[in-house]
């Protein structure tokens, strides 16, 4: 694929009111943009997830293998995460 560069490529926009800029005026925009809750939220969680880690398939398999085997999930298991939860308040 070959690119070109654009030469002698006039702006093109729109005034408010309807108004056509002669060829040589600046163009001026009143427009604005504003987002709902929800879109500011998304917004921000994609930012967040582009922080995160990668996840790593085989450790979640692996975990699912261990709950369906009963090797987790027991009581000692429970009262381990409890015990760390509460270390860290």
């Amino acid at each position: 694929m070959k690119i070109t560069p654009l030469h002698n490529v006039q702006r093109v926009g729109s005034r408010q009111g309807g108004q056509k800029a002669d060829s040589g005026e600046a163009m001026a925009t009143d427009d604005q943009v504003s987002l709902s809750g929800t879109a500011q939220f998304l917004s921000s969680l994609r930012a967040s997830a582009k922080d995160m880690p990668e996840v790593r398939n085989e450790i979640i398999d692996a975990a699912r293998a261990d709950i369906e085997a009963g090797r987790l999930g027991t009581e000692e298991d429970y009262e381990r995460a409890v015990d760390a939860l509460l270390m860290g308040l």
